[in-house]
């Protein structure tokens, strides 16, 4: 099933415009590698978002062919701006009945669980967008969408 969904791709768009998303982790790993062994000149993309252990950086390192990107915001940054993305499956029903809510026109559901609340974009408020708090730590709701 691998080799067909990596085949179908490489056929659409042609092998100069599929890369394969690799985070030196074990997952990616071995996908990079079916797709090699396919097509040996398949390019790969590594985002360094400053998070990844050095050993995952010299691991990826002794891949060829690998494209590195780097975010323009650090994580630190992301923090900063716009709060931590802490998203579990509560929050992430919540944010999905907000998004419903402003799709058709309706105010968002009010009642949530104690530690969340929704509470408009102060700084916008010319669109819909909410700010959903969770844990006492900033998440917005647009980032997630």
């Amino acid at each position: 099933l691998t080799k067909d969904r990596i085949r179908e791709w490489v056929n659409q768009y042609g092998e100069d415009g599929v890369y394969v998303s690799f985070s030196g982790g074990k997952d990616s790993t071995v996908l990079l590698t079916i797709a090699r062994e396919m097509y040996p000149d398949i390019k790969a993309v590594f985002v360094d978002t400053g998070l990844e252990y050095p050993e995952i950086r010299d691991f990826v390192r002794t891949w060829d062919n690998v494209e590195w990107l780097k975010p323009k915001l650090t994580f630190k940054q992301v923090i900063e701006k716009y709060g931590y993305p802490f998203i579990g499956k509560e929050v992430a029903q919540i944010i999905y009945e907000c998004k419903v809510a402003i799709n058709n026109g309706k105010q968002p559901p009010l009642t949530y669980p104690s530690n969340c609340y929704v509470t408009p974009v102060r700084d916008k408020p010319h669109c819909n967008s909410l700010i959903l708090f969770t844990m006492w730590l900033p998440v917005p709701a647009e980032a997630c969408f």
